[in-house]
């Protein structure tokens, strides 16, 4: 196994220190299969199925809260903000 430089990694004001292109640090026999800008819609997407399950339980449980208030009628009795 390689022993990485760690000055190499340092920030200084030589030229040979800077690092200046990811080929720099790839070792021999390494491969970059990709280079690009990644689609952010790929994380947009992703995060919000995972936030999902989370949704659709606040949901329910929203729903079901509100439905209860509208079915009892108790909504008149719920208590008004007094507006000075």
């Amino acid at each position: 196994m390689k022993k990485i430089d760690e000055n190499y990694f340092k920030n200084s004001k030589t030229e040979s220190s800077k690092m200046t292109d990811i080929q720099d640090i790839v070792n021999k026999g390494e491969q970059i299969l990709w280079r690009g800008k990644p689609k952010k819609s790929a994380f947009i997407l992703g995060s919000i199925f995972n936030m999902l399950p989370i949704g659709l339980i606040w949901l329910l449980f929203d729903g079901a809260f509100i439905a209860g208030i509208i079915a009892t009628g108790s909504l008149k009795s719920m208590p008004v903000g007094v507006i000075i």
